[in-house]
């Protein structure tokens, strides 16, 4: 792997990767730069038109999520608190972020000294948060979503939980069904609106008219109504903190 700051772009790791037959990219976890892919036939030279190629394109998604970056950052006065997850912290006289998960409860525990507008910190605190949901997420949405399908008698091969920001979830043709970890944000009845519409997948792949009167029924005429209140919320763990005084 090859790390370069591109003065525009911001941190580039490039990967060059056997088997690849195309450029891919994503966003870093790190929530500023890019991770790109390229196949392993070009040169290592080679990598610099490749990322003048990707520019116009990775500029135009680096603006848009600068628009929906938080204006503030975590600190003790940001919680979250969802149906099955929240967020607390606690001041101690140690040296080092801790952090405590307990059931769906993650505490912080910060020295007093601690500088959070450092962007490792900043970093820091990001991936164990989404960590702790993760491991939240598998212990709960798999089996919301299969009590579901018993509910319905419909059958699921596999469940998959997944960073995934572009979408909430998805079905595939073998009976596949992965969500998003992100679903934990969303209020309860919403997280079933997505489990019903990927369990609706199972009898009717695409999104046709009998897609939409069967996953109706199963919502008692609120499909419309759910999807346009779906739009209010996005995968941002920022979009569910809520900042209160301490």
């Amino acid at each position: 792997m090859l790390k370069v700051v591109d003065t525009q772009l911001g941190p580039l790791h490039i990967t060059w990767r056997r088997g690849a037959r195309h450029i891919s990219f994503r966003p870093l976890r790190t929530g500023e730069g890019f991770s790109i892919t390229i196949p392993a036939f070009v040169s290592a030279k080679g990598y610099q038109s490749i990322v003048e190629q990707l520019r116009p394109r990775l500029l135009v998604l680096k603006a848009e999520r600068e628009k929906l970056s938080p204006v503030c950052l975590l600190t003790p006065s940001c919680h979250l608190d969802v149906p099955d997850f929240s967020l607390s912290w606690q001041s101690y006289t140690g040296h080092l972020i801790r952090f405590r998960m307990e059931q769906e409860h993650l505490t912080i525990f910060y020295p007093p000294s601690l500088s959070f507008s450092l962007a490792e910190v900043q970093q820091s605190l990001v991936c164990h948060i989404e960590r702790a949901l993760f491991l939240r997420a598998k212990d709960v949405l798999p089996l919301r979503l299969s009590e579901l399908a018993q509910q319905r008698g419909l059958s699921i091969r596999h469940i998959q939980i997944r960073k995934t920001r572009s979408r909430w979830g998805s079905c595939s043709s073998r009976g596949h069904i992965s969500l998003s970890l992100y679903l934990l944000l969303l209020p309860l009845h919403l997280q079933e609106y997505i489990m019903h519409h990927e369990l609706t997948h199972l009898m009717e792949m695409n999104h046709g008219p009998r897609f939409h009167t069967i996953l109706n029924e199963v919502l008692n005429g609120k499909e419309s109504a759910f999807r346009e209140e779906l739009k209010g919320y996005d995968t941002n763990i920022f979009s569910a903190i809520q900042e209160v005084q301490v």
